[in-house]
């Protein structure tokens, strides 16, 4: 007589699992995972075995790091790429390209620099 496993063996997600939610979507679970990580709140909600399918791929170093030494590259599979910046240094040379730097009106001899052109009634 055979014995039967009492419970079924769910088998783990795979990374197909997880293309449909999109690099935002799933940079959006990493940085919970690192919040969480810091002391933060749980990343309640996280697809089932997303934290673990990213954790083990090649490069992983940990949650504390993420966006700071790796990220996760856009595309078909989910690949941890090294950063050469961390993602705010990328944030601030985006702003310092893109941005409009906002005119300075000259200072008038005579005036206070903090008038911004009302006149004193003193």
């Amino acid at each position: 007589m055979r014995k039967r496993s009492a419970r079924k063996k769910e088998n783990a997600p795979t990374e197909a699992d997880f293309s449909g939610l999109g690099r935002r979507k799933l940079r959006y679970w990493c940085f919970r995972f690192q919040t969480e990580v810091e002391g933060g709140a749980v990343a309640e909600g996280a697809p089932a075995g997303l934290r673990s399918m990213i954790e083990a791929k090649p490069g992983f170093e940990g949650w504390r790091r993420f966006a700071k030494t790796w990220d996760l590259a856009s595309g078909p599979e989910i690949v941890i790429v090294v950063r050469t910046s961390s993602v705010w240094q990328e944030w601030s040379e985006t702003l310092n390209r893109v941005a409009l730097q906002l005119p300075v009106a000259p200072e008038t001899p005579g005036r206070p620099s903090g008038s911004y052109g009302r006149q004193s009634n003193v």
